[in-house]
């Protein structure tokens, strides 16, 4: 009796199509993982600068809405705070500086974003001039107009603000 020899294994072609659907799969997975990590890079660095914007903004709101005395020049918002100190606002290069006194402050990141215009509108009260101070506004509007810096370039993001001064509705005001 012959006993054939069986012969155990792959042949070549086997084992480079094996080969090549691994790498195949391999490629696949590793283009998602890319893509994923550059998708989350983007959304980090575009959340980073809108929590910039809202912590400017936030700073704005409130120094405004506790202001007196306001007046606007080409888009140049001037106004007093509550202890009567001059406060400017205004935008300069691509920022937008908060000035009390003889200090300037810029209120975003310039890493993060690029303020492109700045725009400042108001409402002068009417009717009883007894329920509205003469000197207040309604409300005031301000427009932004940002560009946000990422990795894959500048994404643009324009919204308005409005806020209406506590003295809009109180007849009162401490630096007349």
């Amino acid at each position: 009796m012959e006993y054939k020899a069986v012969k155990k294994g792959f042949t070549i072609i086997e084992a480079v199509i094996a080969i090549f659907i691994i790498i195949t799969a391999l490629s696949v997975v590793a283009l998602f993982y890319v893509n994923f990590i550059n998708a989350f890079v983007l959304k980090q660095s575009y959340q980073l600068a809108l929590d910039n914007i809202r912590l400017g903004t936030s700073k704005i709101f409130n120094e405004i809405k506790l202001g007196v005395n306001f007046n606007v020049v080409s888009n140049v918002l001037e106004f007093k705070d509550k202890n009567c100190n001059l406060i400017k606002l205004y935008k300069n290069n691509d920022n937008l500086i908060l000035e009390t006194g003889d200090k300037a402050m810029p209120l975003f990141d310039n890493s993060l974003l690029i303020l492109r215009s700045f725009n400042v509108y108001t409402d002068q009260p009417s009717g009883d001039p007894n329920f509205y101070s003469g000197i207040s506004k309604k409300i005031i509007i301000l427009g932004y107009d940002f560009d946000v810096k990422t990795n894959k370039g500048l994404i643009n993001v324009k919204f308005t603000q409005s806020v209406a001064p506590l003295n809009s509705t109180l007849p009162y005001n401490p630096c007349i």
